[in-house]
């Protein structure tokens, strides 16, 4: 990241998580009693949808077709997106990856080290920063995942719009007079 703009988007994206993930706790606050409890809840439901929606630890194209329609749901989707783009299609990183400093792609037949082809190479998997995103996020071969899933305006608005939402969502739950049983549990 070279732009001071760049990092602004990169601030507001954490942020806009931050900002859900407290007003989400703060909603299970509402209905658990033990702090302790409703916090691994919240960190539970958290690190659920990151696993599931940011294409990290597994990718979005190898999910199955419930689950990656599930993803939709998912703030972390929207942020692991535009995070993603950020990074990965950095000037730096159009040219080969390299594995480490033992293991030098550039010097390799790019045809043979992407994994497009085959896996021909075990240290050189990714041509470059591109090749990654598309092995990441692409479901079909025709797929453009830059004017779909990776559309830098998109995540960025979906992102701050589950935020917002959750902020509405606490806004009525605050307002709405609690169940009988849900004041007894408070009641000691």
């Amino acid at each position: 990241m070279q732009e001071p703009l760049e990092y602004l988007y990169f601030s507001l994206i954490l942020w806009a998580c931050y900002l859900f993930t407290e007003q989400q706790t703060m909603a299970i606050l509402m209905i658990v009693k033990d702090h302790l409890s409703a916090a691994i809840f919240s960190i539970y439901i958290t690190c659920v949808c990151i696993t599931l929606g940011s294409g990290m630890l597994r990718s979005i194209k190898s999910l199955q077709d419930w689950l990656f329609h599930l993803t939709y749901a998912t703030q972390a989707r929207y942020a692991a997106a535009f995070l993603n783009r950020q990074v990965f299609l950095q000037p730096d990183l159009h040219n080969p990856l390299p594995f480490d400093e033992k293991y030098n792609c550039t010097n390799m037949n790019l045809v043979e080290t992407s994994l497009l082809n085959g896996i021909t190479n075990t240290y050189c998997r990714y041509a470059n920063g591109q090749n990654y995103l598309s092995e990441r996020y692409t479901r079909d071969s025709s797929d453009n995942i830059f004017n779909g899933i990776l559309d830098f305006d998109l995540n960025i608005g979906i992102t701050f719009a589950f935020s917002l939402g959750m902020i509405i969502f606490n806004m009525f739950l605050y307002l709405i007079p609690l169940p009988a049983f849900v004041k007894a549990k408070f009641r000691e």
